[in-house]
C-alpha cells in the first residue's frame, strides 16, 4: 500500500468498500466451528490463510458440524475483496458481539501497548491506530470492522484479527469468566494454576497430565459463573525452552511442531494437547483449589493463602492486566472482583516451581489434602 492515491485513505470510504468485498466475495467461503466454553463460533471464510491459522492454534476445539450442538452461536464472516490486505470482518448471532464494544484497549498486551482509538471522520465509525502510524489498521462499525493486514499481519502468532474473533466470542458469554490461568482436573478435583507469561503454567499443567490428570486448558481458564465450573477450552499450547517433565520431553521429541516467534523474540514450539496426550479427556469440572505461581525456584514449595494474607494474592492478581478478560476496565475490575470472591471460598496457595515432576507431585499432595 501506497501513501498516495485514494487506497491510502481506504478508512475514509468505509461503506463503499464494505459493499466492495461483499460483492467480490459474494460465494460462501468454507466455514469453521470452534467450542470456546458455552458457545460456538462459527467462521465462513474465503480467506484461506485465516482457517489456516485458526486450525494451526484452536484445533483441539474444533467441531465436525453444527447439527445437535446447543448453547449459544456466534456466527462471523471473514471476506478480502479485490484488495488482499483488507479484510472484513462481520458478526451476527447475538448483539453482544458487537465488535464496537471492545474497546481498542482490550489489545494492548497483544498490540505491545501502541495502540489508540478515535472517532473516525465518517459518522458512525471509529479508528483505531498502531502508535507513530499515520494510518489506522482498522475501522469498525456496529457488527462490522475492516482490518488492514498490512500493518497487523495474519502470522503464526495470534494477531489482531484471531485475538477479535476469540475476545467477541469469549466477552458474548455473560455468564463466563476467562481468567488467565491453566486448569486441570487433579483426580476429581478441578484446579486453576494462575500466574503472568512465563511463570510455569504450561509447564506444570503438562506434567500433571503426563501423570494423568485431565488438562483443561493451559493458558486461558473460563469459568462458569453459579455453579463456579472449570470448562474445558483447549488451544494449541506454546512450548518455550526449559525444563519440562521427562514424560512430556519424551512425548515432545522426535516429532516435527510448527513454531512461532514471539514479539520479544522468543520461539516457542506449537503443540496440540490432543497429539501429546490423545487419551486425556477434558470435562467441565466443579473449581475446588487454586495456586498462584510466583515462578521458577530451585526447589518447589507451597504457602496456604490464609486470609491475613489474601491481599497479598489480590496484589499479584491486580497488578496483572491480563489477569482476567473484560471488554472495558470497569468490567475487568469487576471480573477481578468476582474472581477473588470465587477465591475466597476455595483453598488457595502461593506455590513456586521447581522440577517439573517435583512440583506436579507437591499439587497433587496438596490437593489431596
Amino acid at each position: 500500500m501506497t501513501n498516495e492515491g485514494p487506497e491510502h485513505d481506504w478508512w475514509l470510504r468505509p461503506s463503499a468498500l464494505v459493499r466492495e468485498i461483499l460483492q467480490h466475495a459474494c460465494e460462501p467461503g468454507v466455514t469453521a466451528r470452534y467450542r470456546l466454553a458455552d458457545a460456538v463460533l462459527e467462521v465462513d471464510s474465503n480467506y484461506g490463510r485465516v482457517l489456516e491459522l485458526l486450525r494451526l492454534h484452536w484445533d483441539d476445539c474444533a467441531l465436525p458440524d453444527a447439527s445437535g450442538l446447543d448453547g449459544m452461536h456466534i456466527r462471523s464472516a471473514v471476506r478480502d475483496g479485490s484488495r488482499p490486505d483488507l479484510a472484513l470482518v462481520s458478526f451476527e448471532g447475538s448483539k453482544d458481539a458487537d465488535g464496537s464494544v471492545m474497546a481498542a484497549s482490550r489489545f494492548q498486551q497483544l498490540l505491545s501497548r501502541r495502540n489508540s482509538e478515535t472517532l473516525s471522520p465518517v459518522s458512525g465509525w471509529t479508528l483505531a491506530h498502531i502508535r507513530r502510524s499515520p494510518r489506522p489498521f482498522m475501522t469498525r462499525c456496529g457488527y462490522q470492522a475492516l482490518i488492514d493486514l498490512s500493518q497487523e499481519p495474519l502470522q503464526k502468532t495470534p494477531g489482531f484479527l484471531h485475538r477479535y474473533l476469540l475476545s467477541a466470542t469469549l466477552s458474548t458469554q455473560r455468564n463466563l469468566l476467562v481468567v488467565h490461568a491453566a486448569s486441570v482436573r487433579v483426580g476429581s478435583t478441578g484446579v486453576l494454576l494462575m500466574g503472568p507469561s512465563a511463570s510455569g503454567k504450561t509447564t506444570v499443567s503438562f506434567a500433571l497430565a503426563a501423570r494423568g490428570h485431565s488438562l483443561l486448558s493451559e493458558e486461558i481458564a473460563a469459568i462458569r459463573l453459579g455453579p463456579e465450573l472449570l470448562l474445558p477450552i483447549r488451544r494449541t499450547a506454546g512450548i518455550r525452552r526449559g525444563p519440562r517433565a521427562k514424560a512430556v520431553s519424551e512425548r515432545l521429541d522426535g516429532r516435527h511442531w510448527e513454531t512461532e516467534i514471539l514479539q520479544d523474540g522468543t520461539e516457542r514450539r506449537l503443540v496440540r494437547t490432543g497429539e501429546v496426550f490423545p487419551d486425556n479427556l477434558a470435562s467441565p469440572t466443579k473449581l475446588e483449589c487454586a495456586f498462584y505461581l510466583r515462578g521458577f525456584a530451585g526447589r518447589a514449595s507451597v504457602e496456604r493463602i490464609f486470609p491475613a494474607s489474601a491481599e497479598a494474592l489480590m496484589q499479584r492478581l491486580s497488578g496483572d492486566t491480563m489477569a482476567v478478560s473484560g471488554v472495558t476496565p470497569a468490567r475487568r475490575v469487576m471480573k477481578l472482583f468476582t474472581l477473588l470472591d470465587i477465591l475466597s471460598r476455595r483453598r488457595c496457595y502461593f506455590i513456586d516451581v521447581g522440577p517439573p515432576e517435583e512440583t506436579a507431585e507437591l499439587v497433587e499432595r496438596t490437593v489431596q489434602q
